[in-house]
C-alpha cells in the first residue's frame, strides 16, 4: 500500500530514504496527522454527544411542561386522572412511566396510590422491559413494577428469580418479598446460592422482609445438610433476626452436629438472639474450644445470656492467651456486677491482662 505522505514528499523532492532525518520527519508528520484526525473525531464524538444530551434535555422540558400542572392538579384532588391520561400520546407510554417514576419514589401512601393508579395503562409496557438485553433496563423495570405493579405483576417478578444476572434476581427477591409474596421463597432460597458477591447480613435482612411465616422454611434449609453451607449460614442469621424462638433445638442439634466453623459461629449468634439463657451447656462447653475463632464467639454469645453462675467460667477466660476471648470474658464480669474481680486483675501490674481491666472498668472495652 503507497504511503500518502511519503509520495507527497517524494513529489517534491523532499524525501531521500536514505537520510536519516528524512526518515524520523515521515514518522512526525504522519504521527501528527494521526493525532489530529483522532482528535477530531473525538470532537465530533462529544459534539454529537452533546446535541443528543440538549435534544433528550428539551424532549423532557417539553413533556414536563405539558404533564407537570395536571399530575399536580391530580394529586391535589383538583384534577380529572382521564384528562391527563390524553395528554399521553401513542410513543409516549414509557416516557410517562418515567415521568411518574421520581415522584414515586418520594410519596407514600393515598399519593402514591394515585400515581399507580396513573401509571396502570403503560405497565405492560414496562413488563415487555424485563425481557430486554440490557440487565440495567431490566432491574429499572423491576423497580418501577414495585413502585407501581404490585401484586398484579408478581408473576412476571417470579420470571426474573431464574435471570441470568444475579443484581437481576436480587432485584426480583427483594420486591417480591418486600411485598410479602412468600409463596416464591423456596425458588428465593434455591438462589442464595448466586448471590456469592453479597455479604450475609445482606441477604439476611432481604428474607427477614418476609415476615415470620417463612420461619419454617428457613428452619427447614438451615438444618438440612444437603444444601449449600452458605444457604444454612444466611438461614441461621435470618432466623436469629426475625427471633425464630421455635428454632432453639434445631440450633442446638446444629451445634452439637456440625464442624464447620462459620456454621457453628453463624449458630452462636443465632442462640444468642433466641435461647433467652435456656439450654446453653454447649454454649458453655464452646468456650473452651481449642479453636480461637469458636471461643471468642462462644463468649460472647454466652455473656449475652450468662447467669452469676458463670462467673468463675470468665475469671478464668480473662487469663486466655487469645485477646479477644480474654476482652469478651472482662466485658462479661462488668455486665454481671463482678467489679472487684475486675479491679483485682486491674490492680496487678504483672497481670498480662490488667490493662484491659482498666478500660473495661473505666467504661472504654
Amino acid at each position: 500500500m503507497t504511503d500518502p505522505v511519503r509520495s507527497f514528499f517524494e513529489h517534491f523532492g523532499a524525501y531521500d530514504p536514505t537520510v536519516p532525518g528524512h526518515r524520523l520527519l515521515l514518522v512526525l508528520t504522519e504521527s501528527i496527522l494521526f493525532l489530529t484526525v483522532l482528535a477530531l473525531l473525538f470532537a465530533l464524538m462529544a459534539l454529537a454527544l452533546r446535541l443528543q444530551y440538549n435534544r433528550h434535555q428539551r424532549k423532557w422540558q417539553q413533556l414536563h411542561d405539558k404533564w407537570d400542572d395536571l399530575l399536580l392538579d391530580v394529586l391535589s384532588g383538583a384534577g380529572n386522572p382521564a384528562d391527563l391520561h390524553k395528554l399521553v400520546d401513542k410513543g409516549q407510554e414509557l416516557d410517562f412511566v418515567r415521568f411518574l417514576a421520581p415522584y414515586g419514589y418520594r410519596l407514600r401512601g393515598s399519593d402514591l396510590a394515585v400515581l399507580a393508579a396513573l401509571a396502570q395503562p403503560y405497565l405492560g409496557f414496562v413488563a415487555k422491559r424485563l425481557q430486554q438485553k440490557s440487565p440495567g433496563v431490566r432491574v429499572w423495570a423491576i423497580n418501577v413494577l414495585d413502585l407501581f405493579g404490585m401484586p398484579e405483576y408478581e408473576r412476571e417478578l417470579s420470571s426474573c428469580l431464574d435471570d441470568p444476572s444475579p443484581a437481576v434476581t436480587m432485584f426480583a427477591a427483594s420486591t417480591l418479598l418486600a411485598h410479602q409474596r412468600t409463596q416464591f421463597v423456596d425458588k428465593i432460597l434455591d438462589q442464595l446460592p448466586r448471590f456469592d458477591k453479597w455479604n450475609v447480613n445482606a441477604l439476611a435482612a432481604l428474607l427477614v422482609r418476609a415476615g415470620p411465616t417463612v420461619m419454617p422454611l428457613l428452619e427447614t434449609v438451615y438444618i438440612d445438610r444437603s444444601r449449600p453451607l452458605r444457604s444454612r449460614i444466611i438461614a441461621a442469621e435470618t432466623l436469629g433476626r426475625g427471633n425464630a424462638y421455635r428454632a432453639l433445638n434445631s440450633a442446638l442439634l446444629v451445634l452439637g452436629a456440625e464442624t464447620d466453623q462459620d456454621l457453628l459461629v453463624a449458630t452462636l449468634r443465632l442462640l444468642g438472639r433466641i435461647s433467652q439463657g435456656r439450654q446453653i451447656e454447649s454454649v458453655r462447653a464452646l468456650c473452651r474450644s481449642p479453636n480461637d475463632v469458636l471461643r471468642t464467639n462462644a463468649m460472647h454469645t454466652l455473656r449475652q445470656l450468662a447467669i452469676a453462675a458463670d462467673q468463675p467460667l470468665f475469671r478464668s477466660a480473662i487469663d486466655d492467651p487469645n485477646p479477644w476471648v480474654a476482652r469478651q470474658a472482662a466485658l462479661a464480669l462488668h455486665d454481671l456486677g463482678d467489679l472487684a474481680g475486675l479491679q483485682q486483675v486491674a490492680n496487678d501490674p504483672a497481670h498480662a491482662r490488667s490493662m484491659l481491666a482498666r478500660h473495661v472498668l473505666a467504661g472504654m472495652g
